[in-house]
């Protein structure tokens, strides 16, 4: 929860949140940072490939209804070719690399030039560490790999069954090519770096229901539906985020008076 409200605030919604799902981890449960990071970055990859997945089919679906303007080509273009582009390297590193190649990450930071950044260096063992638990999940941790992967298919099942029960209640009866549409274009606007996809959510969805045969005025109260639930969501995981700051506070406090207390036992009984 604390990820996903993080995530919606940056400026593109699918990444933001992970660092602080990382130090939470640690703070709460005591994770080691590499192992909580490992973590985070296989659950994206997962969660991140079914998306695109489902983004590709929408996308198709989309396109079979109306022709959009060049600019809207090229962006989604781009997209979808950087989008490849990574995946194939991460499970390309992943799945073929080996304790002397260079792993996703470390594959970046060389070519990036950041292995000359004094901090960068100082971290190097952590991301090796990261690597090599991630590798280590996808090549043997296979039947646990499977069940990753049809979660992340449920969960995004359950958003497209969300769009279609907006919809439907909304007074229109859509079809699965509508909600993969549909879909596609909401993954695709959440790109864009606007926090929140502000705006453009709601123009975008006005602009496209029309060429998927469903009133504009059903678009603009989807997205406003889609937008409350939400921020619902974000409200939530905003007091779940406050629980574990004021619970550490807490921690820390006790930590410095029981510092306090045995100090002041020391002094006096010395």
């Amino acid at each position: 929860m604390i990820g996903l409200t993080i995530n919606y605030l940056t400026p593109v919604v699918f990444i933001g949140g992970e660092p602080v799902r990382a130090y939470s981890l640690k703070q709460e449960a005591k994770v080691p940072l590499d192992k909580g990071a490992a973590s985070i970055v296989i659950d994206g990859a997962i969660y991140l490939s079914v998306v695109f997945l489902f983004f590709l089919i929408g996308l198709a679906y989309l396109f079979s209804y109306f022709v959009p303007p060049k600019g809207f080509l090229f962006v989604t273009a781009g997209v979808v070719i950087f989008s490849i582009t990574v995946l194939y390297i991460f499970y390309y590193k992943t799945f073929n690399g080996d304790s002397e190649e260079k792993g996703f990450f470390n594959f970046f930071i060389s070519i990036l030039g950041l292995n000359k950044i004094k901090a960068i260096r100082k971290i190097e063992q952590g991301i090796n560490n990261v690597e090599q638990d991630i590798s280590y999940f996808f090549k043997k941790q296979k039947i646990k790999l499977i069940i990753a992967f049809s979660l992340s298919a449920a969960e995004v099942l359950l958003v497209l069954l969300t769009y279609w029960l907006v919809i439907y209640f909304l007074g229109y009866n859509s079809g699965i090519k509508q909600i993969l549409s549909v879909n596609a274009l909401i993954t695709l606007i959440f790109l864009v770096p606007i926090p929140a996809a502000l705006g453009s959510f709601e123009i975008s969805q006005a602009f496209v229901f029309p060429f998927l045969g469903i009133s504009p005025a059903i678009g603009i109260s989807f997205s406003l539906i889609i937008r409350i639930i939400n921020l619902i969501m974000i409200c939530f995981g905003m007091l779940v985020f406050t629980h574990f700051q004021l619970s550490t506070l807490i921690k820390k406090a006790e930590r410095i008076e029981a510092e306090i207390v045995n100090r002041y036992k020391k002094f006096f009984y010395e």
